[in-house]
């Protein structure tokens, strides 16, 4: 009966598969992850609160040849396509470490805009633009930004989905998979909040 009881508490109040899990709480920036159901790779997300209007936070995330500057490990940047003012196709490099292959991606962003809050949605379109040689194209990237304002602020959360693709161990990705999500989210926030 004891054991019963302890199984029953432990199945309620442990987090699921499905619960983000707190990893980095740094510079006013949150990290979380959890397990992803279309990949190896854990989703994740960071929240942080910047002193700057959405405006301007939505100004810095449509202004894709500047993503080098805050981006982790983005070192280019090219538009492909703008559909209208609220469809973007562009493509994105991502350099590796030195022992891995660099990746790519080809990406629609769009922006929709209700009331006091602004999400973008970032996919991969991975047969948009031809594959480059020496490259992984990454076939797997599911991004959302929701800018909320508060006050004289903005709360941004931006969750992604994502699987680099080639023959990187899940393991290892996950190990460091915080580090991109901190880094982006630190950058971003230090430029909007520039003057």
């Amino acid at each position: 009966m004891k054991l019963l009881l302890i199984i029953t508490v432990l199945f309620f109040f442990l987090p699921s598969g499905n619960d983000w899990i707190e990893k980095l709480n740094k510079n006013g920036v949150i990290v979380y992850v959890k397990t992803s159901e279309n990949s190896k790779i854990k989703s994740t997300k960071s929240v942080v609160t910047i002193n700057a209007s959405p405006g301007k936070v939505k100004s810095i995330l449509l202004d894709i040849a500047k993503y080098p500057d805050w981006v982790y490990k983005c070192t280019k940047t090219e538009l492909v396509n703008k559909v209208k003012d609220k469809e973007i196709y562009y493509y994105q490099y991502i350099k590796a470490p030195f022992t891995i292959s660099d990746r790519d991606m080809a990406l629609l962003l769009k922006i929709s805009d209700v009331a006091d809050e602004i999400m973008i949605t970032i996919k991969a379109q991975p047969y948009k633009i031809p594959k480059k040689d020496g490259v992984v194209r990454i076939e797997l990237f599911d991004s959302i930004w929701i800018l909320k304002k508060v006050k004289d602020k903005t709360e941004v959360a931006n969750e992604i989905t994502t699987d680099p693709g080639g023959s990187i161990p899940a393991w290892l990705v996950n190990s460091v998979i915080t580090s991109g999500a901190y880094n982006t989210m630190l950058r971003l926030k230090q430029i909007a909040e520039q003057n």
